[in-house]
C-alpha cells in the first residue's frame, strides 16, 4: 500500500469519473490568537497492490504536541478488491472535520494507521500571525 496524498483542504469531492478534486490544500494555519476552532476537510488517496487485498481497518487520530487527542478517533473497516486484469487499485477518502480545537501555537499531528500499524503522519502547524504596527 502507498499513500499518494494525505492533506487538509478547504473542500474536496469525488466526481462521477472518480476524479478527486481538491480546493485549498494547506499544512499551516496562521492566526493572531489561540485557542481557535477550525473546520476543514481531510483527503487521502491510497494505492493498493494485490498483496493488500482483503479486509482492512483504518484509524485516524488528531493529536496535539503533548499527545492529547483533539477529536474522537475515526475508525472504519473497508475491503480492498483488485479488479480482474489489474495489479492495483486506488481508493479516495474524504472526511469533513468540524470544530477541530487548536489550543496553542505549534505542531499538531494527524496520524493514519491501517490494521494497527502507523502508515503516515500529517503535520499541521498553527503559527502566530504578525501584528501590524502603525
Amino acid at each position: 500500500m502507498k499513500v499518494l496524498l494525505f492533506t487538509l483542504c478547504q473542500a474536496a469531492n469525488i466526481d462521477i469519473k472518480n476524479n478527486l478534486n481538491i480546493l485549498g490544500a494547506f499544512d499551516m494555519i496562521t492566526t493572531t490568537r489561540v485557542p481557535i476552532v477550525y473546520s476543514s476537510t481531510l483527503v487521502l488517496k491510497l494505492r493498493f497492490g494485490k498483496r493488500d487485498a482483503g479486509k482492512k481497518t483504518f484509524r485516524i487520530s488528531f493529536i496535539d504536541a503533548d499527545g492529547k487527542k483533539l477529536l474522537p478517533t475515526l475508525e472504519n473497516a473497508f475491503f480492498v478488491t483488485i479488479p480482474d486484469g489489474s495489479s492495483f487499485c486506488f481508493m479516495n477518502f474524504i472526511h469533513p472535520i468540524h470544530k477541530l480545537p487548536l489550543n496553542h501555537f505549534g505542531n499538531y499531528s494527524i496520524d493514519f494507521s491501517i490494521d494497527g500499524a502507523l502508515v503516515w503522519s500529517f503535520e499541521l502547524i498553527v503559527a502566530e500571525a504578525r501584528k501590524n504596527v502603525t
